[in-house]
C-alpha cells in the first residue's frame, strides 16, 4: 500500500533521479498503487524496496553500548536510509545517542523532549572512538556491554537451528548489511538470570 508520504521513500532510493522524483510528485498514491505504465510501476517497486529495507534494518541492526547514553550499531544500507533508521532507534531509546554506520559514513540521532537532533558524519569507528573518549568510563562499559550481550543472546529462537528455514526469512544480503552472524544459545542465559531476578 502506497502512503501519502511516498515521496520521502522514493527520494531515499539509490536509483532515484531528479526527473523521476518530479514525475512522481505529480502522481497521487492511488495512481501509483494502481500503476498502468512501466514507469509508474517502477516507482511503486522503488518505494516498496526502500520501505522493506527500513523494516529489515529496524529488526536486524544490533546495538552495542559505548556508555549509558550512547549506543552504536553497524549499518550498510543499499538505499539512503541511514538517517531514518537512526531516528527510529532514537525514538525507541529517548535521551540516548544512537550512532549507526559503516566504514564510509555514519548517522547520529538523539531524541529529547526538545525534539529530534540528527547529523551525518565520517566512518563509524572514528565517531564511536570520539564518543568513547568523551565519556571515558571503561568499568561501566563492560557491565553495560555484558547486559546487552545477554539480552541479545536471550532473544534466541529454536527455529534458527534449521538454517534453511532461517535463511528463508532472513536473507544473506540482510545479514551482511547488519553484520550479523547466526548464534546459538548454548548456555541458556536470559537477561532475567543475569540480573538475578
Amino acid at each position: 500500500m502506497i502512503r501519502n508520504n511516498y515521496l520521502k521513500y522514493l527520494s531515499c532510493h539509490c536509483s532515484c533521479t531528479e526527473a523521476l522524483y518530479d514525475f512522481a510528485s505529480k502522481l497521487s498514491p492511488k495512481e501509483i498503487e494502481n500503476a498502468r505504465s512501466a514507469k509508474v510501476s517502477s516507482i511503486r517497486s522503488m518505494v516498496s524496496s526502500v520501505q522493506s529495507e527500513i523494516h529489515k534494518m529496524r529488526g536486524y541492526v544490533r546495538l552495542a553500548p559505548v556508555d549509558e547514553i550512547v549506543l552504536y550499531g553497524y549499518l550498510r544500507p543499499k538505499h539512503r536510509i541511514g538517517e531514518q533508521v537512526a531516528n527510529i532507534f532514537a525514538h525507541r531509546y529517548p535521551k540516548t545517542i544512537i550512532v549507526l554506520g559503516n566504514a564510509n559514513n555514519s548517522w547520529v540521532s538523539l531524541y529529547t523532549a526538545e525534539g529530534l537532533y540528527h547529523m551525518s558524519s565520517g566512518p563509524l569507528d572514528e565517531v564511536v572512538e570520539k564518543l568513547r573518549q568523551l565519556t571515558n568510563s571503561p568499568d561501566k562499559v563492560d557491565t553495560i556491554e555484558n547486559i546487552w550481550e545477554c539480552y541479545y543472546k536471550s532473544q534466541y529462537r529454536p527455529e534458527r537451528r534449521n538454517l534453511k528455514y532461517f535463511h528463508r526469512n532472513m536473507t544473506l544480503t540482510s545479514l551482511r548489511s547488519a553484520r550479523l552472524r547466526t548464534e546459538s544459545n548454548k548456555c541458556g542465559n536470559t537477561l532475567d538470570k543475569y540480573m538475578g531476578v
